[in-house]
């Protein structure tokens, strides 16, 4: 059985298009509209609509502070490995990483809110909690959080042959080796994902896939610059020392 908790993690706007959801919205409408008199049924629309009009308002002009500017850092940055006493000593990237790029995509009109699609939320979950949970067995750094690949309908981006159809979830993890990394693949919280995967869900729910991609880049082969952004990616890492 699976909450409704659970389910409001795994249904996203992303899933359903604007126009689905503004469909929604007006059935929601019509049914205020049929339960209470009109004048009352109007006001919650109207009300919801002036207040984040005015609070967007007054963001904007600095008349209220920005709440999407916590952890912003309003200068250039980088991010590297400290030397073992903790210092910034040794040269920039001193270090080989691992990155990962896992990714499951849905093919479906629901999206994530498809048949399996529970199931394979659920492994994501406890994948990232085991990683998490011992991170100096497996050299664990760090991950960013679930990027969702969107349509790009007038090209602006260059040409994506189609990759941002159906909805596409992108994850960047870093470890310490591909040893460390294999560690991870060999364990109980992978392996139950892959076996219900390899055992027959992969051939059930066709309007599921996944994928990853794994590279090791040598010490001075790596850098991040960052300008007025939060951490992000390699920025966010934790090493333990």
């Amino acid at each position: 059985m699976v909450s409704i908790s659970h389910l409001i993690k795994i249904v996203q706007v992303s899933d359903y298009s604007i126009t689905t959801w503004l469909l929604l919205g007006a059935i929601f409408q019509c049914l205020l509209s049929s339960l209470l008199p009109r004048n009352i049924a109007l006001l919650p629309s109207i009300i919801a609509f002036s207040f984040r009009f005015a609070k967007g308002y007054f963001i904007a002009t600095g008349r209220l502070s920005n709440p999407l500017f916590s952890g912003v850092n309003f200068d250039r940055t980088t991010a590297q490995f400290p030397a073992a006493n903790g210092t910034l000593t040794a040269p920039c990237s001193s270090n080989s990483i691992v990155v990962l790029v896992l990714s499951a995509s849905f093919t479906h009109p629901n999206g994530r809110f498809c048949p399996g699609g529970d199931k394979m939320g659920l492994y994501f979950v406890n994948m990232w909690a085991d990683a998490e949970a011992q991170r100096e067995k497996y050299g664990y750094l760090g991950n960013t959080p679930a990027m969702v690949a969107e349509p790009d309908t007038i090209g602006a981006y260059g040409t994506r042959n189609g990759d941002d159809q159906g909805k596409t979830m992108v994850f960047l993890s870093y470890w310490r080796s591909f040893e460390g990394l294999q560690e991870f693949a060999r364990g109980e919280a992978h392996m139950k994902g892959w076996l219900w995967w390899d055992r027959g869900a992969g051939e059930k729910f066709k309007h599921i896939g996944i994928m990853h991609e794994t590279y090791e880049v040598p010490a001075g082969s790596w850098e991040n610059i960052s300008y007025n952004f939060r951490p992000f990616g390699i920025g966010k890492l934790t090493l333990h020392l």
